[in-house]
């Protein structure tokens, strides 16, 4: 069915997520609890929200939608202006990990884009989705101009019947957590902070290329991802960072940007796993940004670059023994943020 990519079945006994991108299909056979927002990162403020809606399901038993845009869409049309820490498929992907029952990734038309935060309320949250419960943050903003917010989905509860919760900013030290703040600290190569920020490992993943092999004239075979050009990424240079193929877990050292010294390539992110040799090519990959090493250059000769990526390894190593409880990729336990 058009604008219903996945539906809500069970599949081996599992339910799996109802993934829907056309506005007209979000709709709910039962009364519902709602959460809404970009969810950009998902980091730890928005894990509070999905928090309180597990609570709300494990009370009353209501069907539990995440209400999104299609980023990709966004950033299509409004250009360059936006990079998002979960590209489109990354966000999928984990939402199909969460326990909630639809994800509607409202596609961002004209239509969309101009409904007033009213009709929104009334036509979608109420009529389509029938939201007993809505949950927000506290400057969650949407409709015509930015005009719905939390103020005024509590002034129309009692109209239509539902309830609003709003979930307080959560914090890191004294910095309040939010998507613009975690994007601030990557494009500063503040990986840790990030990190920390997100409460798991800023990632980038994608199927392993058959690349130029370039890596291996210096000793230093790579596999290699080509993000998406709405993925925001860290500053070009060198990382320390742990890998996820096929379940197994390896060491590495990535380096993201356009191999200066070798010629001008596309944006990529290459990796030397520390301690393993294999044929990847084709399969799936998780790349986790542990520290942020030092900023790409060109050197003035294949030479000088082979130096300098052998003592990249060496300095990558040398790090990983210095955090020896780093040695697993730090992954969302979707049960930690459920709300007891």
């Amino acid at each position: 069915m058009p604008g219903i990519e996945a539906d809500h079945e069970s599949v081996g006994g599992k339910l799996v997520l109802r993934y829907i991108t056309d506005l007209a299909h979000a709709r709910s056979d039962r009364d519902s609890v709602v959460t809404l927002g970009k969810f950009d990162g998902f980091h730890r403020g928005h894990q509070q929200l999905f928090g309180r809606l597990y609570r709300m399901k494990q009370e009353h038993g209501w069907v539990t939608a995440a209400f999104t845009f299609d980023a990709e869409l966004m950033y299509y049309k409004f250009g360059k202006q936006i990079r998002c820490i979960l590209e489109k498929d990354e966000r999928r992907r984990l939402f199909e990990r969460l326990d909630v029952d639809m994800m509607i990734e409202c596609p961002f038309t004209d239509e969309v884009r101009t409904m007033e935060a009213e009709r929104f309320i009334k036509d979608i949250l109420v009529d389509q989705l029938k939201a007993r419960c809505i949950v927000v943050g506290r400057d969650f903003r949407f409709g015509h101009n930015r005009r719905g917010s939390y103020e005024m989905l509590a002034d129309m509860a009692p109209e239509y019947g539902y309830e609003v919760q709003m979930i307080d900013e959560v914090y890191d030290g004294d910095v309040r957590i939010s998507s613009s703040k975690i994007r601030e600290a990557l494009r500063e190569g503040r990986v840790e902070d990030a990190n920390r920020m997100l409460g798991y490992y800023f990632t980038v993943e994608g199927t392993i290329l058959n690349g130029e092999h370039l890596g291996r004239t210096i000793d230093m075979p790579t596999i290699n991802l080509v993000p998406s050009p709405i993925k925001l990424l860290p500053p070009y240079g060198v990382y320390v960072s742990i890998v996820e193929i096929e379940d197994k877990t390896y060491a590495g050292v990535t380096n993201i940007g356009r191999k200066p010294t070798v010629g001008e390539f596309a944006v990529g992110v290459e990796t030397h796993l520390l301690h393993t040799q294999g044929n990847f090519y084709g399969k799936f990959a998780k790349v986790h940004l542990l520290h942020f090493a030092r900023l790409e250059q060109k050197f003035p000769s294949i030479e000088v670059l082979k130096e300098q990526v052998h003592r990249d390894k060496e300095n990558a190593e040398n790090w990983l023994k210095a955090h020896p409880k780093i040695t697993e990729p730090e992954e969302l336990d979707f049960g930690s943020f459920v709300e007891k």
